[in-house]
């Protein structure tokens, strides 16, 4: 990574349900973090909570730039979330503005599953000519795409969003489409998946996991009960990690990417998930578009999108570092 060690950069990870705040060096370490629960997401909820854990890092260390991975359709150029399904009344925040207001420091602010391909692809020492796609898998399903080096957001900072692809012409309607790769491979599906089944009386040691209470399934009990050699759960993981296989299969056929990252919470809960993805995908894709590819689960796991954030705060600052610089000359 980057040899400038005296920057240290605040990156911030927005999720529907946590934000991850820390700060992160040139060199992509994280010195000191904190997981903060969303319990109400809402945007004025969420901006105090940002605003205040900022303020907390910057007595720990000096720092020079801000960084903000959101959820969301992002407008990098004026720091604006366009578009939320997680969290209420976030449309329209305005996090460069609102930073501005209380920082004289540099801001950059990124959609999360860009800024985590941003990170994986600067851990992974890439070279710059590189094209990358990292997809993280959880509540939703997105996809960060690096090509030549640089994060490519398209037209309207859409670029990306593979959960909302048809997998199926005839599928139900979900998020406003139809029969769409999140419907069939997100964490929501397993848990649908599951509870389906049990309710259609297959065999499964779930049911007492709950007790007899299938409004409390979730992903961990799902993993918890795939552990104990529970078939219905490695069955669940399996399913919904081939659906993910069809996902993956089309991304490279589009892109043509050297390497395919997989990340999010899913993709950490089950190596069930990630082998039947990675086995129907290399199955699937041409000769020609397979013969160099390379997928992988993430190196940086759940930090992905805070250490991206960090970096690219770092590198912005840096950047205008030398714009300044070259003012002044």
């Amino acid at each position: 990574m980057d040899n400038n060690t005296e920057l240290n950069a605040v990156g911030v990870d927005i999720g529907g349900s946590s934000i991850k705040v820390g700060i992160v060096t040139a060199t992509g370490h994280i010195l000191h973090q904190r997981i903060l629960p969303l319990k109400r997401a809402t945007a004025p909820v969420l901006i105090q909570e940002v605003l205040t854990a900022i303020a907390s890092l910057r007595r720990i260390a000096p720092i020079s730039a801000i960084g903000i991975a959101s959820t969301g359709v992002t407008d990098a150029e004026r720091g604006v979330i366009l578009q939320s399904t997680s969290i209420r009344d976030y449309d329209g925040t305005n996090w460069k503005s609102i930073l501005a207001s209380k920082y004289d420091l540099p801001v950059i602010v990124e959609n999360d599953v860009k800024a985590a391909a941003w990170g994986e692809f600067k851990e992974a020492y890439l070279p710059p000519d590189s094209t990358v796609a990292l997809i993280a898998v959880g509540t939703g399903i997105g996809c960060g795409i690096i090509i030549d080096g640089k994060i490519w957001r398209g037209s309207g900072f859409a670029a990306g969003e593979i959960g909302h692809i048809t997998i199926n012409a005839h599928g139900p309607q979900y998020h406003g489409n139809v029969g769409c790769l999140e419907y069939y491979a997100s964490a929501p599906s397993i848990v649908m998946y599951v509870r389906e089944r049990i309710q259609a009386h297959s065999k499964s040691i779930i049911p007492a996991l709950v007790n007899g209470d299938l409004n409390r399934l979730s992903l961990p009990l799902i993993k918890q009960a795939e552990d104990m050699g529970d078939q219905l759960a490695k069955e669940a993981f399996r399913e919904a990690g081939e659906m993910l296989g069809i996902g993956i299969v089309n991304v490279v056929h589009l892109l043509n990417p050297d390497i395919v990252i997989l990340g999010g919470g899913v993709v950490e809960a089950s190596t069930t998930y990630v082998d039947a993805a990675i086995s129907l995908a290399m199955r699937r894709i041409l000769s020609s578009a397979r013969n160099g590819l390379t997928i992988k689960r993430a190196r940086l796991g759940n930090q992905a999108a805070l250490v991206g954030a960090g970096l690219l705060a770092v590198e912005h600052c840096r950047i205008l570092s030398l714009q300044i610089g070259a003012r002044v000359d």
